[in-house]
């Protein structure tokens, strides 16, 4: 039989209440047949369910992967809530996959929602001088071009135009840097890589759409994770961008992940979520 109990108990308020708002349209683009019809960009939001307009916060944006060939922005949500617990806003967009919108569609949608993220920064207690990019897989690879084509206009295309789209970091979920290593039969190159599977969407595009070939000396601070057994996305990959960002003096760390394959349950672990809120915050505080 149960014992009914009354207590008064003092709880101190360590955590603050956080609030999850979907359906965010930061972009209105062309869809079906160059035109014929219209689709409005959506995003999904992680912010503190209170704010004041000088509670600033550090945006993360998260890139979904999918192959390029579909994604779903709300699916690694509830990973994404530790580090929305350490003060980070967390932002999630849609963006145009390789059967919606041939390259650069998804750097513009990606691109777009940086800039809408700024132009409303009083709305969403955003920190307009950090916003942080990070993705995995297909994600990664968006990720890590979107950091490396600041000032590219042709990227620049929509709506806040008079803000700016560049990101002050970025973390690397185990994606692809050189699509063109891929294109010429590169020899560590798993059957079932990425590009391989969407191969004839990049056809054409192979330089346009490798990051690596873009680094420069003012690519910002690149952070890598990358599981040592991927059979989708060859460590290599990730090897070469680290050596490549290291060569040009760009700040960049390299984690390989022994025994974890792709998408790996072992890159959502608190530890690895203390990697990433000690390497961001180092950017914040610089």
């Amino acid at each position: 039989m149960y014992n009914s109990m009354r207590k008064e108990i003092k709880v101190e308020a360590k955590q603050e209440a956080l609030t999850l708002l979907t359906d965010v349209a930061y972009a209105h683009v062309d869809y079906w047949f160059d035109g014929a019809t219209y689709r409005d960009m959506k995003m999904s939001l992680i912010f503190p369910k209170i704010r004041t307009k000088e509670m600033k916060r550090p945006v993360i944006l998260w890139l979904c992967g999918g192959g390029f060939l579909t994604m779903e922005c709300n699916v690694w949500l509830p990973q994404l809530v530790h580090l929305a617990e350490r003060g980070y806003i967390i932002a999630s967009p849609q963006y145009r996959t390789v059967n919606e919108g041939m390259h650069p569609c998804a750097i513009q949608d990606i691109k777009a929602s940086i800039r809408f993220l700024r132009a409303h920064a009083d709305c969403y207690g955003v920190d307009p001088d950090h916003i942080f990019i990070m993705g995995e897989s297909a994600g990664a690879t968006l990720a890590i071009l979107t950091s490396v084509t600041s000032g590219e206009r042709e990227f620049e295309v929509g709506e806040y135009l008079d803000y700016s789209s560049d990101v002050q970091g970025v973390v690397d979920f185990y994606g692809i840097s050189d699509v063109k290593s891929i294109y010429e039969g590169a020899k560590d190159v798993p059957p079932r890589t990425l590009m391989k599977i969407t191969a004839p969407f990049f056809e054409g595009v192979e330089v346009e759409t490798s990051a690596i070939t873009k680094v420069t000396e003012n690519t910002p601070p690149t952070l890598i994770l990358h599981g040592a057994e991927d059979a989708l996305a060859p460590i290599s990959q990730s090897v070469r961008y680290y050596e490549t960002l290291e060569k040009a003096g760009v700040e960049t760390d390299l984690y390989i992940f022994e025994g974890a394959g792709h998408g790996d349950a072992r890159f959502y672990q608190e530890e690895v979520y203390e990697i990433i809120d000690n390497f961001l915050q180092g950017l914040v505080k610089a």
